[in-house]
């Protein structure tokens, strides 16, 4: 009978890490710089194992499994602070990126529309008001540019 790790307890998010990575071989090998026999690898994987040896890898061992492709424990701390992760597309701006560039350029237009309307609430636009609309509307295109720009 297999037994079976709970995805949401640390040995099943080491499980899970290990498995994105091909196996506990493959999860020893990149932590040979790290001097510590990975002796937790296999208990985290191997229930068996569990009672001679406990699963405690080293921030630093876990770091290197990230970078390696892991995605299990950074997955694991974000639902743990109520998140999510959300992946970035490799050349592109994140959706927060996105969003705060949309929010920049809707308060420059609307900062633009609001001079226009006021410099047309008296049916006369004076060369100080020509000017400041000019600049709004120069601020609200440089935001739209920079949107652009991260598409």
């Amino acid at each position: 009978m297999v037994k079976v790790r709970n995805p949401l307890l640390v040995h099943g998010v080491i499980k899970s890490a290990v498995d994105e990575l091909g196996g506990a071989e493959a999860v020893a090998d990149i932590l040979t710089a790290y001097e510590r026999k990975a002796q937790w690898v296999r208990a985290a994987t191997n229930p068996d194992l569990e009672g001679r040896y406990r699963a405690r890898p080293l921030y630093e061992e876990i770091r290197a499994l990230t970078r390696a492709g892991a995605r299990a424990f950074a997955e694991d701390l974000a639902r743990l602070c109520g998140m999510q992760l959300v992946p970035i597309e490799a050349g592109g701006a994140s959706n927060a990126d996105l969003m705060s560039g949309a929010a920049s350029l809707m308060s420059e237009a609307g900062e633009a529309v609001a001079t226009v309307a006021s410099s047309l609430s008296d049916g006369v636009i004076s060369e100080h008001e020509r000017n400041a609309m000019r600049v709004q509307l120069m601020e609200a295109m440089a935001a739209a540019q920079k949107l652009m720009d991260r598409l």
